[in-house]
Parts: C-alpha cells; sequence; structure tokens
C-alpha cells in the first residue's frame, strides 16, 4: 500500500487530539515502547506520555503528552514510491515545504543534520498560525525526516508555540528513540 505525507490533515487533527482524549489510551509511570506491526521500527515514549490512536490518517506510531500539549506521531513513505534520486534532504524540504504551505506566517527557525540510532536525519522546526479552526493558534512542530534503507520516516512532534521550549527535550527524546526492530510476520 502506497504510504503519503499529506501535511495539509495534520495541523487540524493534530489541534483536535490536543483538547480530546479520545482513541486507545495507555499511560504508564515508566517509559513504554511502541511498535507497529507493519513496520520494523519502535519509537520510546516517556511515562508522562501515552500512546494514542488516530492522531493522523497515515501515522504509524502515535503518543500525547498527557497534560494535551504536546502530540508526536511517525509517517512512512516507501522509498519505491517516490522519483529516483530523491535524497533524504530533498524529501525533507519538500515535507518540511507542505507543513509551511498549511500555516499563515510560518518560519523555519532552526535547520540540522545529525545521525539517529545509524540513520540519517534532517531536523527543522517550523512554526506559524493555524488558521483552520477558530480561534486560530500558534503552533510549532518539531519535523524530523529519517531515512531508513526502504523508507523515508516522518517524525512530527508538535506542540502549542508557547509551550513548545518546555516540551522541546521530550520531544527531541522521543525522535531519538527511533529505531530497528525485527519485523513482526
Amino acid at each position: 500500500m502506497r504510504k503519503k505525507n499529506f501535511a495539509i490533515f495534520l495541523i487540524p487533527i493534530f489541534i483536535i487530539s490536543l483538547f480530546s482524549l479520545g482513541g486507545c489510551q495507555k499511560e504508564t509511570e515508566e517509559s513504554t515502547v511502541i511498535t507497529n506491526s507493519q513496520y520494523p521500527f519502535q519509537i520510546e515514549i516517556p511515562g508522562n506520555w501515552r500512546e494514542v490512536e488516530y492522531i493522523n490518517l497515515y501515522a504509524v506510531h502515535e503518543a500525547k503528552r498527557s497534560a494535551n500539549s504536546a502530540a508526536l506521531w511517525t509517517v512512512f513513505t516507501d522509498m519505491a514510491d517516490l522519483k529516483d534520486g530523491m535524497t533524504i534532504e530533498d524529501f525533507a524540504q519538500k515535507t518540511a515545504q507542505e507543513i509551511t504551505s498549511d500555516l499563515e506566517e510560518s518560519k523555519e527557525t532552526f535547520v540540522q543534520k545529525y545521525t539517529i540510532n545509524g540513520y540519517d536525519a534532517i531536523q527543522y522546526v517550523i512554526s506559524g498560525l493555524d488558521t483552520s479552526m477558530k480561534p486560530t493558534y500558534d503552533t510549532t512542530y518539531l519535523f524530523t525526516a529519517i531515512k531508513t534503507e526502504e523508507y523515508y520516516v516522518c517524525v512530527y512532534g508538535c506542540s502549542f508555540t508557547k509551550v513548545f521550549e518546555e516540551v522541546r527535550p521530550e520531544l527531541q527524546q522521543i525522535t531519538e528513540t527511533f529505531k530497528a526492530t525485527e519485523k513482526i510476520e
């Protein structure tokens, strides 16, 4: 099945999810590893986060901070579905542009290349005004594109701009737990 990034659906779903407690929830004192039977990768969330469903239609892993001030999800895109020669830089820039196109007064304030558990990654901080809902919200994304052998993976961490610096260390920590697991058949 073809997986695509549809940033246009991300912002409204994120805002709704911050205010709702819907979906499947699992909250623990200790960290929790989130896996998916279709993709051999995992992320780990701290005890003040819970695993949820339905933040994003295309998400593989989904989690929300218990205080409803941040959310995180991953979306996988099969490299075979992309044009030949698309680099991690091209993919990250294209996806970042999709995010900024859905925000008014958007800006990128941080771009960094690094490695997460042996995978090349590029990270952006993107903020702007989400006008898809009323009232409007200043929203900030910690967006990371990761290149694995078969997939480009987008890790979207998101919060209201006013609390972003408070939750950013947790979003970064969760992003950096992304790693391969054995494929479950």
